[in-house]
């Protein structure tokens, strides 16, 4: 399915060579840090909402709600993030023997850049694709015990 092939590829949309970052290397740090960077945001919009509760003396934002909003997110974007995660493994080899990267094949599959590169797909793995498929498959194994709590609910 060629019509949904951006979802792959989140940065394509804002065409990152704008911005001064030309080098796949630099495409794949932010691409990388694109989940983690929507938990902070949530989390920075939880603390301003406290902020503001406290300066106006009204309830402040509810954390499962916003919870459930962020993490819908990730959820919704996940095939994408695992395709991120893992595109730096995927290498073929070559006419001259020498095996690249498929995205990039100016990027052979050992030496220095790729070793750097792969220590960050190894982490973006663990923590993303292993992480939240832990906390769901968490919420899945308590959600029979638990739903009756409207925290809970609210939550997942």
């Amino acid at each position: 399915l060629k019509a949904w092939a951006f979802l792959e590829n989140p940065t394509q949309v804002m065409q990152p060579d704008c911005f001064g970052m030309v080098s796949f290397e630099d495409t794949l740090a932010i691409r990388f840090s694109g989940p983690a960077a929507l938990v902070i945001v949530g989390a920075l919009l939880f603390l301003a909402s406290i902020v503001v509760s406290k300066a106006t003396h009204r309830g402040r934002m509810d954390f499962n709600t916003l919870f459930n909003a962020v993490f819908s997110l990730v959820f919704t974007l996940f095939p994408a993030i695992v395709a991120v995660s893992l595109v730096t493994f995927k290498c073929h080899t070559n006419p001259n023997g020498k095996d690249t990267l498929v995205a990039d094949e100016g990027i052979l599959c050992s030496g220095d850049p790729y070793t750097g590169m792969a220590i960050g797909a190894v982490f973006a793995s663990v923590i993303y694709v292993g992480g939240f498929g832990a906390a769901m498959t968490w919420a899945i194994i308590k959600a029979p015990k638990q739903y009756s709590r409207p925290e809970f609910r609210a939550r997942w």
